[in-house]
């Protein structure tokens, strides 16, 4: 029995081993290949992204070490269950850490070990670990240059409105049920502070944020998810509405909810854990909204160009809600134009902002992690925007300072 079982044993790790190879090989014969080794098709649900593909083979990337990287990356690509074999794993080190952390009365702990993903299982939900405050990072000085760049190219142009929505974001909120247990956690609050004190005299900027809101968790958890660093869209709206107030702008309804369809969000794909959730979207209609399909250059209303199909495998780990669309153009049946200076945080405000105006344009900067952004002055002066909208988390923002030092130069 023992040698039947060993023999068995060395036939699955033969196969795991020498499988994607030999897949490889066959590949390049043209042989058709089942589906687990089908490149074409193959998505890391797990990862948000398609399976590498057939590794570039050529005399530069052998000497790069690029054929290396990619072989590997195939390999373990393409072993079979590769997305189960992860999560079993990941809920077989949580079992274990799960025991240390009931011994020491901890409510949250690492998904597995070494991870910067936190379960709550008493909450089902999921966090990323508190970032700790570190003075080479300058955090405060960082913030107040971004502040100090807004107010100056404020001030330069006293006719164009500035708008800042600044979301708490689910790494940073004081919610976060590990800040206790972390020595020398960095707290949003002190940021938020620095960013107002630089823009309390500019008369033409708005800054509206949902920083230190949350009474307590069942309280952030109406307007973020349990699963995800994002907040969802009802959460958006009523920051939305804070801001079109000030700005006298049309205003939306924050209730009723409209369910969406399940949501696996990225804290419980990058921590492996099996969590999802109802995704919800207010129920309020954007007549007169379209986006520039880049593909045509023609105007699609935004409810019927879906980013995600909330039906499909790939709908189900990262739907967000019902207008996302990463373009670059909108139209919409107001007036004027607006300029959008965001990262992922914006998507359930794109629609209710171009209502607004007859034409948004969306520019990215905030999460294109690259060198050679245009200045906001640049940009400003290319587009001719009436509004200029900025939502991001405070890391986005202190990093596009980073990324670009002269982005508020003239």
């Amino acid at each position: 029995m023992t040698s039947i079982r060993n023999r068995a044993f060395a036939a699955l790790t033969a196969l795991f081993l020498v499988g994607p190879a030999v897949a490889m090989g066959l590949h390049g014969m043209h042989v058709p290949l089942p589906s687990a080794f089908d490149t074409g098709q193959a998505h890391m649900h797990l990862e948000g992204r398609n399976a590498q593909g057939m590794p570039d083979c050529g005399p530069e990337s052998l000497l790069d070490g690029t054929f290396q990287e990619e072989t590997e990356l195939f390999m373990a690509d393409h072993v079979p269950l590769h997305d189960q074999a992860l999560e079993a794993s990941a809920a077989l080190q949580r079992a274990s850490i799960a025991q240390s952390a009931r011994v020491m009365g901890y409510d949250v702990y690492p998904s597995y070990f070494g991870s910067i993903y936190l379960y709550e299982p008493g909450k089902s939900a999921v966090w990323h670990m508190p970032n700790q405050a570190d003075p080479e990072a300058a955090y405060e000085p960082r913030m107040h240059t971004f502040g100090e760049g807004i107010a100056a190219v404020a001030a330069r142009h006293p006719e164009t409105r500035f708008c800042l929505v600044v979301p708490a974001g689910g790494a940073t909120p004081a919610m976060n049920p590990a800040y206790p247990l972390m020595a020398n956690p960095q707290y949003p609050e002190p940021l938020l502070e620095v960013l107002r004190e630089e823009l309390a005299d500019v008369p033409n900027v708005v800054l509206v944020s949902n920083i230190g809101d949350y009474d307590d968790e069942e309280d952030y958890f109406q307007e973020y998810f349990r699963t995800d660093h994002h907040w969802n869209p009802p959460g958006s709206a009523r920051l939305y509405n804070q801001a079109a107030e000030a700005l006298d702008l049309a205003l939306i309804h924050e209730q009723p909810t409209i369910e969406l369809g399940r949501n696996m969000g990225s804290y419980a794909r990058n921590g492996l854990v099996p969590v999802d959730e109802k995704s919800v979207d207010i129920d309020e209609q954007f007549p007169g909204v379209c986006l520039i399909d880049p593909e045509t250059g023609t105007a699609v209303p935004v409810d019927e160009h879906r980013y995600y199909d909330p039906s499909s495998p790939e709908g189900y780990y990262d739907f967000y809600n019902r207008y996302y669309r990463q373009v670059e153009y909108y139209t919409g049946p107001g007036s004027g134009t607006a300029m959008l200076i965001c990262d992922s945080f914006a998507a359930p405000m794109i629609a209710p902002i171009a209502a607004n105006y007859e034409t948004t344009h969306r520019i990215g900067d905030l999460y294109q992690k690259k060198q050679g952004n245009p200045s906001l002055e640049a940009l400003i002066d290319e587009q001719q925007p009436n509004d200029v909208w900025i939502v991001g988390i405070p890391a986005d923002l202190m990093s596009l300072v980073s990324r670009v030092p002269g982005y508020f130069d003239e």
